[in-house]
């Protein structure tokens, strides 16, 4: 089963001023767009109203109301590493690290106009992201990148439930791409140093994304704390690189996420549950298979048991030591998702689907996944 390239969301600096059309006005934000006269107001809404509610609970009301623009095209990443391009093609190489998707950004410009957030689709995800980028540049517009991105990705590990945005935190991407391209002493360090405005390669401004997650996730877990000041002094600003490299190597343990997501589906909440199975698949290893497979044969929630099953599934051959336990495992997820009743229509048929087509019969077990996109997508 095929499975998309991981999101970028950045922070990039805009010199010049576009012209876009209001769509609506809100409290606390307005939408914009150019070229997408058609563009659904209530569904962005619905959206970004719990993305800013999220927001402004962690860190304090925006100053000024927020512009949120749809993007009408796929953009990518400068040369600069700071300011974007429209491209044909949505997925953008990224050097020794694979490709990546940029699905939204937010800028700070010398143009009020041009100032404000711009996203490709309404993702609440995306939003929240963008939004931290946001509000941050009005509480202290100095931090260093890597700490700014890492809050931003922290904070917009989630998902919407009944119109709320719930965190989990722990993000599957940045974990694996950091196990198997941990950067070295001297370009971390780099990162360590570079300042939001300052010019970076492509590769730093992917970096500063992955390694600030670590290190603020590291900061979150060590501190027990949600305020953004209390991360920032936890950290040892003394001796950056000493520090950093400290945190790299115990939030990059085998052990940290077989054992977030035991915690966490261990939650009688179903929100909470929900939000750490997104992305689970990239996790794919025996420890986490493990606990996949225990919290599906005593999940009773349909939801849920969904999510455990498409992202053992989607697991691939990593999930067991051997042919014969990968089959199993395989097999009780086929079996879970097979019986489980899923309350929306287009879902349940897309379950559907996609067990007839591991069995060999009729169908695009590709189409099916987009169709269970919420349970597995991170």
């Amino acid at each position: 089963m095929k499975l998309r390239s991981p999101a970028l969301l950045l922070l990039v600096s805009l010199g010049c001023a576009a012209s876009w059309r209001t769509v609506a006005v809100y409290e606390g934000w307005s939408l914009h767009e150019r070229e997408r006269p058609d563009l659904n107001a209530a569904l962005w809404a619905a959206e970004v109203e719990p993305a800013r509610i999220a927001v402004e609970d962690w860190l304090g009301a925006f100053e000024e109301p927020v512009r949120v623009h749809a993007l009408d095209a796929p953009v990518h990443l400068g040369e600069d590493g700071r300011s974007v391009v429209h491209a044909a093609e949505a997925s953008q190489p990224v050097p020794g690290l694979g490709t990546a998707t940029i699905k939204g950004y937010h800028t700070r410009s010398e143009h009020p106009g041009d100032t404000g957030v711009f996203v490709r689709d309404a993702d609440a995800g995306t939003l929240v992201h963008e939004l931290v980028h946001a509000r941050l540049a009005e509480l202290d517009p100095d931090l260093p990148l890597w700490f700014e991105e890492g809050v931003a990705c922290l904070l917009a590990d989630g998902l919407v439930v009944e119109g709320r945005w719930v965190r989990d935190g722990f993000s599957a991407w940045p974990w694996v791409e950091l196990r198997e391209n941990r950067p070295p002493a001297l370009e971390l360090e780099r990162i360590l140093e570079r300042g939001s405005d300052e010019p970076m390669g492509v590769r730093e401004n992917v970096l500063a994304h992955l390694v600030g997650w670590a290190l603020v996730f590291d900061l979150w877990r060590e501190t027990r704390s949600d305020d953004w000041r209390t991360w920032l002094e936890a950290f040892d600003w003394e001796r950056p690189l000493v520090d950093a490299q400290r945190r790299l190597d115990r939030i990059l343990s085998p052990t940290v996420p077989a054992g977030w997501l035991r915690a966490r589906l261990a939650s009688p909440s179903q929100p909470v549950r929900l939000a750490a199975l997104r992305g689970a698949w990239k996790l794919a290893a025996p420890e986490t298979g493990s606990v996949l497979l225990a919290a599906l044969e005593m999940e009773q929630d349909p939801e849920v048991q969904a999510s455990l099953a498409v992202n053992l599934l989607a697991s691939g051959t990593a999930l067991a030591p051997e042919p014969r336990a990968l089959q199993e495992a395989h097999s009780a997820a086929r079996e879970a998702l097979e019986r489980v009743q899923l309350p929306q229509p287009d879902e349940a048929g897309a379950a559907r689907a996609l067990c007839r087509s591991l069995r060999g019969g009729p169908g695009d077990p590709d189409a099916a996944l987009e169709g269970l996109r919420r349970f597995w997508d991170e």
